[in-house]
């Protein structure tokens, strides 16, 4: 199965990353410097090569219809994600993060190196169509959720400011040379995909060195987590992939819906916890670290028992 050996493949490079972090040859000092290499340049690139070839094309109304059924899972994504917290009975101050951990997962260091890996940059265009709406709901809904409604009204100039990062701006980049078929010169076009080519390796080493910190005994057993991880990781990614399969008769699109719901919690999620609502930092911690790891058996687990429909 391609899926769990991509899995296995990242599993080594998360790996090579907690002995990294052991050795310190990735520390405190340098992780804010290479998370930033990821997400403000290898990532952004990445999302631009899915559109430099010359693969075929979806046309307008099939974008149209992309864009209606990312908006369709994510409405989908956040009401399972709302309830789950009263449903486990977390803590009220936990709530929101709850939801901001099983909202917004983590497709940018996992989801977009591994959909690449699997489907090529004709899957990029559908990727683009999901980071768009995600990048504008995370930096303002996620906000206001993982605070609990205490930052204020999610339409204000710092949103705004937060909205515009360079994976937005590549997102809409990414649109423009798509929708109008600019081709863009091999000199600039060689840099952007061997820049993007580094997002996955990268991406892997990060949450390796974030795993490493972890306080495993804490996490094992917490009871909660692990049920927490089971509703995250399996059941609501099959519950709404089998609603919108009727709604998708593309295999790659599909996948690439697998990729948005069923990876696990954002890798960023514990540091917006802890500059929002410090009293929810354990269980955003435990919750990334644990969903993480089973995310190479639920992940497979989810595409074989959602492909039990054909296409």
């Amino acid at each position: 199965m391609l899926l769990m050996e991509q899995m296995l493949i990242f599993s080594i490079l998360i790996l090579v990353g907690v002995y990294a972090r052991k050795k310190q040859v990735i520390n405190p000092s340098n992780i804010p410097a290479l998370t930033q290499l990821v997400f403000n340049y290898a990532m952004p690139a990445m999302i631009l090569t899915g559109v430099l070839g010359n693969e075929p094309r979806i046309g307008g109304a099939q974008l149209v219809h992309a864009f209606a059924i990312v908006l369709a899972s994510l409405a989908c994504l956040i009401i399972l994600s709302m309830m789950l917290g009263r449903l486990l009975n977390f803590k009220k101050e936990e709530r929101g993060a709850v939801t901001v951990m099983t909202t917004f997962t983590n497709i940018s260091m996992m989801g977009i190196p591994m959909v690449y890996s699997l489907y090529g940059h004709e899957a990029m265009i559908y990727i683009t169509a999901f980071l768009l709406p995600y990048n504008l709901l995370f930096f303002s809904l996620g906000y206001y959720w993982m605070s609990g409604g205490n930052n204020g009204s999610f339409f204000s100039m710092d949103t705004l400011r937060k909205i515009m990062n360079p994976g937005i701006i590549a997102c809409g980049l990414a649109l423009i040379i798509y929708l109008t078929g600019i081709q863009i010169p091999r000199i600039i076009a060689e840099p952007i995909k061997m820049l993007g080519g580094m997002t996955a390796p990268l991406s892997m080493l990060l949450i390796g060195s974030f795993l490493a910190d972890m306080n495993w005994k804490q996490c094992f057993s917490n009871k909660k987590i692990w049920l927490y991880s089971l509703f995250k990781m399996v059941i609501i990614p099959i519950i709404i992939l089998l609603i919108m399969r009727p709604l998708v008769d593309n295999p790659i699109f599909f996948g690439v819906l697998l990729a948005a719901v069923a990876t696990p919690a954002g890798a960023g999620t514990p540091l917006l916890a802890q500059l929002l609502n410090p009293k929810a930092y354990d269980v955003s911690l435990q919750g990334a670290t644990l969903t993480t790891l089973v995310a190479i058996v639920s992940m497979p687990l989810v595409q074989y028992l959602t492909q039990l429909i054909q296409f």
